[in-house]
């Protein structure tokens, strides 16, 4: 099996920022790219993912190294969405949400389970840093992956 890793996204536009994190975004117009990233566990399974989009790939990979670092003395939050009544979680550092999870649970066992995988992983996961584009961006919307970065 493979090891944990962080991945990175991009895509473009706010509405696409907002339905990756799954809240609200200020600052982006309709073409700005963006980059985020998630953690996907052994199995490729999506653990959660940050809780913010970053316009640079160095800005994403510095959030991405930071949750690593400090996933485990992270302020934990779960609780339910009151119209739906499903089951997520947020992580905090500092003040402000880092990380939330990837998708919502149907009960709360299952909600602390998924948690705990994401804060067992984010030490010891890889950090991949190559984008790779969201279903939701549009075609050729992303600049060219990581010119210049190496």
């Amino acid at each position: 099996m493979a090891d944990p890793r962080f991945l990175l996204a991009c895509g473009s536009g706010s509405t696409a920022a907002a339905w990756w994190v799954r809240g609200t975004v200020t600052g982006l117009s309709a073409n700005d790219c963006w980059y985020a990233w998630r953690l996907t566990g052994a199995n490729n399974r999506e653990l959660g993912r940050g809780a913010a989009v970053y316009p640079t790939v160095p800005a994403c990979l510095e959030a991405a190294a930071r949750v690593m670092r400090e996933a485990t003395r992270a302020e934990v939050e779960v609780g339910t969405d009151p119209l739906t009544r499903l089951w997520s979680w947020k992580l905090r550092l500092r003040g402000g949400t880092v990380a939330v999870s990837g998708r919502q649970y149907q009960r709360h066992r299952e909600c602390l389970y998924n948690l705990d995988r994401f804060l067992a992983a984010a030490p010891v996961a890889l950090l991949c840093p190559e984008p790779v584009p969201v279903r939701r961006a549009a075609e050729g919307t992303c600049p060219p992956l990581l010119a210049g970065l190496a």
